[in-house]
């Protein structure tokens, strides 16, 4: 499943991209990131100790998706401990606490690729991807026995995985040396 984080776009056809980045700086500040999440106070949440909450008389209506345009999604936006409120409840913050000593010291973002490597990441994941999502699909739902597991990787390695598995741990050996 797709995922976008926090990212935009500003397309060639687009005949005010001047307004279109101060409407995205906007979803960067406090008013902006609460009114995106939440929408307006008093309507649709309140402010407890300058946290904004969905009100229960809002929460019942089952409307949150349809009065901003986060609706749970990645749009681009600040994140703060102010705005995480709903996302981020006070159970979730303690339980987080008491998982915080057993994850890993550094977390790993998907790799920046210089111009070449990426044209060759993008060449071979294209079919190696399609073919993945499509036999991964038929293994899920039963269609595929997984008598054929075998020849499931021996066409992946055939696409070439071998050389994408490579240029990621290049990618990843370069970011450990940086570090």
């Amino acid at each position: 499943m797709p995922r976008d984080f926090g990212a935009f776009a500003i397309t060639s056809v687009n005949k005010y991209p001047e307004a279109t980045m101060r409407w995205i700086d906007y979803f960067y500040s406090d008013e902006g990131s609460t009114l995106l999440r939440f929408g307006r106070q008093g309507e649709n949440y309140e402010l407890r100790d300058g946290i904004p909450y969905y009100t229960d008389t809002f929460l019942a209506t089952g409307n949150q998706s349809k009065i901003t345009p986060y609706a749970g999604g990645g749009a681009p936006h600040l994140i703060s401990e102010k705005v995480a409120s709903y996302i981020n409840p006070p159970q979730v913050q303690e339980a987080q606490k008491k998982l915080d000593p057993y994850m890993p010291k550094v977390r790993y973002a998907a790799p920046m690729f210089d111009e070449e490597t990426s044209q060759k990441i993008n060449v071979l994941r294209n079919d190696i991807d399609k073919y993945y999502e499509e036999q991964s699909t038929k293994f899920i739902a039963g269609a595929l026995s997984f008598d054929k597991w075998g020849e499931f990787q021996a066409t992946l390695k055939k696409m070439n995985m071998d050389e994408l598995q490579k240029l990621y741990q290049e990618a990843y050996d370069n970011l450990k040396k940086q570090k």
